[in-house]
């Protein structure tokens, strides 16, 4: 019930007149006289046109990507034309070589069914399709059975083409793998794919199981990546929601220009990176302004600048703050815009003219943030500059630095695009799972190499690959792979 002693002011109204006003308090607010009667309503009916003009339209902060298409405003000015430019050189795919040729005749006109006479003249026309009677192979494997005395039992020859127990082969593991695990598609998909088109049957328990083991047996492949990606000098991170059985998981990311990791865990905070670092990473680390990233010991950090950004536009937007916030606005507006405009000049500059004018908005960027500001939203921006001092301009002392993190949210991308098909993982272990084979993957693409070609050819005998091998592939090179001493019949190779 609002105080007769209280002041009434527009934040008072709206604390008293909440889910919980009743008559009584109703009656109370008349009781203050006519005057406060109307500065309530008057009070309340602004509040609720504010709040009808926020409805239908889209967040100034959220990404092109996240806003309806009905709330994206047209676009402005000319469309360019889609296309190469006219005279630009043609490019196809090749003509592949007949399997059979089919002859065709003609008796009647196809336009006026007239009778016709061949000419002298004919063309050939070229058509690739799937056929229509692809069928999987099946081969019968006959295994003899010797008599160790060494070990004192039965022993019988290695089978290579499937893992042990599996009737299903490496082959379609991996291609249902690459589906599910890069491209996004769900389960009930691609048994659709493999029964109907590629007449072979499955269930999604039988994949899932072999997705499972595959996870296992390529564990040290995925602790590879994490060891080789923390050896560039730049590297992205981002997190963002996943589930697991129903409760909310965290997924991070770890991107580099070839290579990301991925990472499923239930924590957000910075337990999880200093899993991730355990050492002193070399390098700089670009990430937003989300505090648990303050743990990690590295060369140097870099902030994300469009999600400052952005922050200024949602405060302005919802809040509409008065007093010195429009002057704070336009100067730190301005200001990071000036730096990202001096970055992309620094090419067609001279050093002495770039470091003078770095030096010029590193003096410009101490006076922001030690001047004294008032208004509240003012005051939290500044902490934040603050506490964040050193890491916002780091992109203008090295060319390889980027003033955003587009290169993690571009890693988190495609995990995002199968979160929103799969709705997750029903298990712990799926879980991890997921994240072995979306990390080699990923990163065994943005290499250049096909992924299913060297699962097909790596898959051991149900046992893990060492990492060291890990190493032989990489985006510089041809892929050589090798793997030794896998038991019963040596060791083979695959190239």
């Amino acid at each position: 019930m609002p105080s007769m002693e209280v002041e009434l002011t527009r934040d008072s109204v709206l604390k008293q007149v909440g889910p919980c006003f009743s008559e009584m308090d109703a009656r109370a607010f008349l009781e203050l006289g006519p005057e406060a009667a109307i500065f309530a309503i008057m009070t309340l009916a602004k509040r609720v046109a504010e709040l009808t003009g926020l409805v239908g339209k889209a967040d100034p902060s959220a990404p092109s990507g996240q806003t309806a298409p009905f709330l994206k405003p047209k676009t402005k000015g000319r469309r360019k034309k889609p296309g190469a430019r006219p005279g630009h050189p043609g490019s196809r795919r090749e003509t592949p070589k007949p399997d059979k040729t089919v002859p065709h005749s003609l008796e009647r006109c196809p336009d006026c069914s007239g009778s016709v006479s061949k000419c002298n003249s004919s063309r050939s026309r070229i058509i690739e399709d799937l056929q229509e009677d692809s069928k999987p192979s099946v081969t019968e494997h006959v295994l003899s059975r010797y008599w160790c005395s060494h070990c004192r039992k039965k022993v019988e020859p290695v089978v290579e083409d499937a893992l042990p127990d599996s009737q299903i082969g490496h082959r379609a593991i991996c291609l249902a793998g690459m589906m599910h695990y890069l491209q996004g598609t769900t389960l009930s998909q691609i048994l659709d794919v493999y029964n109907y088109h590629l007449h072979f049957p499955v269930t999604e328990g039988g994949l899932v199981q072999a997705w499972h083991r595959m996870g296992e047996i390529f564990r040290p492949w995925y602790d590879g990546i994490l060891e080789d990606i923390k050896g560039h000098a730049v590297l992205n991170a981002d997190e963002t929601g996943w589930r697991v059985l129903g409760q909310t998981f965290w997924l991070w990311c770890l991107a580099a220009k070839d290579a990301v990791y991925y990472l499923i865990d239930p924590s957000r905070g910075s337990s999880v990176l200093k899993k991730l670092f355990r050492t002193f990473f070399n390098g700089v680390l670009v990430t937003d302004f989300w505090g648990a990233y303050n743990s990690v010991m590295c060369l140097a950090k870099q902030k994300c600048l469009p999600h400052l950004l952005r922050d200024l536009s949602r405060t302005r937007h919802y809040h509409n703050p008065g007093e010195d916030w429009p002057e704070f606005y336009r100067r730190l507006r301005r200001l990071i815009r000036d730096s990202m405009r001096l970055k992309k000049a620094k090419q067609g500059m001279a050093l002495e003219v770039y470091e003078r004018r770095k030096a010029r908005i590193r003096k410009r960027l101490d006076e922001f943030i030690d001047q004294e500001w008032k208004q509240k939203h003012t005051r939290r921006l500044q902490k934040r500059l603050r506490r964040h001092r050193e890491e916002l301009l780091t992109f203008l002392d090295h060319d390889e630095v980027p003033p955003d993190n587009n290169g993690g949210e571009r890693g988190i991308r495609p995990a995002v695009l199968i979160r929103k098909n799969s709705y997750g993982n029903g298990s712990e272990r799926g879980a991890q799972t997921q994240a072995v084979m979306m990390t080699i993957m990923r990163t065994l693409k943005m290499r250049g190499h096909n992924p299913v070609q060297i699962l097909v050819n790596a898959c051991p005998l149900n046992e893990p690959v060492p990492n060291a091998h890990f190493r032989r592939w990489r985006s510089d090179g041809p892929f050589v792979f090798c793997f030794s001493a896998l038991g019963p019949g040596g060791s083979r190779c695959h190239g």
